[in-house]
């Protein structure tokens, strides 16, 4: 009996135990995911930081005013007076401050003698205090030779969601150095941050998330301390609980967390059960007006139903180190659907995305040289798209482009003027052509100040004779901007089409599209 009370006693205690350490982690683990859509949500705002930072600069540094003239000055007015994040843009000359848009012209030029947090590989220098620079309130400034934007310390004023604290880092991508702009300090490592890691340090709670568009990391975190001081009455009644329940709630709570699945696991899960499937973007040739190709888009339809995109699990498979499998999956079903197509028309093509990853993949290329031979289609048939973000590793990627070009691959640059990849060595690449990013279409018969970097990209291209595909067309106003053109392009959208399933598409590409003027098939 006495022994029986006992075992009774330490079933009691284990239980509360249980109970109260699953109370902890279940909370932990809701903080995580919270803590990741927070992070993301911050490098969307981030990212409009970093387009509106970018416009400005480029077009101070490209006016043909004179510098510092009354036109110039309303010149950079106007710019400021258009964005959100932004306080004000300054000229530089000799290192010195000669004027800026809310000053005016500086006499005598005050001289830039604060030295910056940060400086880049590519010559930005970036400060967090702008009163060491010009006298303003407290704001950042990012600074090049003869140009500067002063960023409001208000940029990120509707950002914070207590509990949780953000933190953004301004990222150099060559040295990988991180510097604090906005929100909390945190002694992370810089692997921490530029990983995209999620973890406990010093008591808090963190995930980091990185832009794919601009060198900023967002690092969302709480206190641990604060988050279970908020619901500890979760603890108690779990405690209690377990208590109650003893071992039999153990053993419940272990099968219930057993069954728990990260998203990591349902996607391995996903692709070794063939959930996931290709539909396909048409790619219009605008002189003729035919479909000339398709884009392949990877889609996942989980077993209950849900429809997870792309950008959700695509980033998934790239931390899990195992985006070559998806990578050899669409392979295997983008050249298999529309082998007939590849065989009836040579001139047609699939495109296929591939991480920076695949590269150095093995498995990736053997892949696609078993499926082409296999199909009997021409390895001209299958065109290869790269993020440009994925260029910055130079020396690998032209050595893998010259063997996939060698077999008579196309290759393409994804998103093209979103990343920062170096122009200087574009050529060098020895790439096929270019996929203007939609968020440069979308300028397209509007008044904002990025418009005017379409033509500069068509210009370029012309230049180093490189293709061009316009992504995001979705107006007849921009497919007659494109189709207007003196050299001739491709474009997809869904102006043209939606992406379609290989069926309809195969159905699809005996009817010639018109560019202007009719409705999304």
């Amino acid at each position: 009996m006495l022994r029986q009370a006992a075992l009774a006693l330490v079933e009691i205690l284990l239980g509360a135990f249980v109970g109260f350490q699953l109370g902890e982690n279940l909370l932990v683990n809701t903080a995580r995911t919270e803590l990741r859509a927070y992070a993301q949500r911050l490098v969307g705002h981030a990212d409009l930081l970093g387009k509106e930072t970018t416009a400005v600069l480029v077009d101070v540094a490209g006016s043909r005013q004179t510098p510092c003239s009354e036109a110039d000055i309303a010149f950079m007015q106007g710019l400021i007076h258009e964005t959100r994040f932004l306080r004000d843009a300054a000229r530089i000359r000799d290192n010195n401050f000669i004027c800026t848009a809310r000053r005016g012209k500086i006499e005598p030029p005050k001289p830039i003698t604060a030295v910056p947090d940060l400086t880049t590989s590519k010559g930005s220098r970036i400060f967090r205090n702008a009163a060491n620079l010009i006298g303003d309130d407290l704001a950042n400034a990012v600074l090049f030779q003869k140009s500067g934007v002063f960023i409001d310390d208000r940029a990120f004023f509707d950002a914070p969601e207590l509990p949780m604290h953000y933190s953004t880092f301004a990222i150099d991508p060559d040295t990988h150095a991180a510097f604090l702009m906005f929100g909390n300090s945190l002694s992370l490592r810089p692997e921490q941050i530029l990983g995209q890691q999620e973890g406990i340090r010093n008591g808090i709670l963190f995930t980091s998330a990185c832009s794919r568009t601009f060198p900023m990391c967002q690092v969302a975190s709480i206190s641990v301390e604060d988050l279970l001081s908020q619901r500890r009455s979760l603890q108690v009644a779990l405690a209690a609980f377990g208590s109650v329940a003893g071992l039999l709630f153990a053993l419940m709570a272990t099968l219930f967390l057993r069954r728990q699945r990260t998203l990591d696991k349902q996607l391995r899960r996903a692709i070794s059960r063939k959930e996931l499937y290709l539909v396909y973007q048409p790619i219009i040739d605008l002189p003729s007006s035919e479909i000339c190709g398709a884009e392949a888009l990877v889609r996942w339809k989980s077993s209950t139903g849900e429809n997870i995109t792309p950008d959700i699990f695509i980033p998934v498979a790239e931390r899990g180190g195992f985006i070559g499998e998806i990578t050899r999956l669409v392979i295997r079903r983008a050249t298999s659907e529309l082998a007939p197509l590849c065989r009836r028309n040579s001139a047609f093509y699939v495109s296929i995305n591939i991480a920076a990853a695949d590269l150095t993949d093995p498995a990736v290329f053997s892949e696609l040289d078993q499926c082409i031979s296999r199909m009997n289609i021409p390895a001209s048939s299958v065109a290869l798209e790269l993020t440009e973000r994925s260029t910055s590793q130079h020396a690998i990627v032209r050595q893998a482009l010259t063997r996939l070009r060698e077999r008579g691959h196309r290759i393409f640059i994804d998103d093209f003027g979103t990343g920062y990849s170096s122009l200087s060595y574009l050529h060098t690449l020895h790439v096929d052509g270019i996929k203007i990013d939609r968020s440069f279409t979308a300028t397209i018969g509007t008044e904002a100040i990025t418009a005017a970097i379409v033509p500069q990209i068509l210009a370029l291209a012309a230049a180093l004779n490189l293709a061009v595909v316009v992504e995001g067309v979705e107006t007849a106003a921009q497919a007659a901007y494109f189709s207007a053109s003196d050299r001739p392009m491709s474009a997809q959208g869904w102006y043209f089409s939606r992406p379609l399933p290989p069926e309809e598409l195969i159905r699809k590409t005996t009817v010639a599209l018109p560019v202007i003027g009719l409705p999304v098939l």
